[in-house]
């Protein structure tokens, strides 16, 4: 028998998918432009592989404090606390390049990954809020989100490798300071998610 899925679930799933799609635009940096950032910092090929890592190591670290969170005040503070880390992450990224510290960088990369990490509690809000044999369905409609991800992230390369030989600005480290604008975007839409899908789920 065929489920209908009532409005308002509908409309939080492509809050969380439209908010994705601009939140997410952040996380092919750290794979793109991490390892150069890098070797641009330390002019070693060899720890290239660190920004990779570190992205890991927040993976890591976030899960359980994460889940714990959004357990006990429900999902939407804890995506806020996500993506407001990592608000906090892009902007100590751009400034290492500034200034040309690694250490910088290492700390900036950490609060990053672990508030994009954090944030990832989206798609376990989508899934709450349908049936156990609807969540993967739900869940692909947050991941094609991501996929929209994919293609701001270009734009914002291309106008930072415009912007920044202009003003004297490392092409590598620009970037990183137009994401609070992508991430504050998304915060809003998510503001508009209600009742909190923990709420919902709770009462299917």
């Amino acid at each position: 028998m065929k489920v209908q899925v009532p409005p308002l679930i509908k409309r939080n799933t492509a809050l969380f998918a439209l908010s994705q799609s601009f939140t997410g635009a952040g996380m092919q940096f750290t794979y793109g432009f991490g390892p150069l950032m890098v070797l641009s910092l330390t002019g070693s090929a060899g720890l290239a592989g660190l920004s990779v890592a570190l992205i890991g190591v927040s993976r890591f670290a976030v899960a359980y404090p994460m889940g714990k969170i959004t357990d006990a005040y429900g999902r939407k503070p804890g995506i806020y606390l996500g993506l407001v880390l990592a608000m906090v992450g892009t902007l100590v990224l751009g400034s290492a390049m500034l200034v040309r510290s690694i250490e910088m960088f290492v700390g900036g990369l950490l609060m990053f990954g672990m508030g994009m990490n954090g944030a990832q509690q989206m798609r376990v809000a989508a899934t709450d809020m349908f049936p156990p044999h609807m969540r993967a369905q739900a869940l692909g409609y947050v991941a094609l989100g991501s996929v929209a991800g994919l293609v701001m992230s270009p734009l914002l390369v291309k106008i930072a490798s415009v912007v920044a030989p202009a003003h004297g600005l490392d092409p590598l480290g620009l970037p990183w300071f137009f994401l609070p604008v992508l991430i504050a975007s998304g915060m809003i839409l998510i503001s508009f998610v209600r009742p909190d899908p923990k709420t919902i789920g709770m009462n299917l």
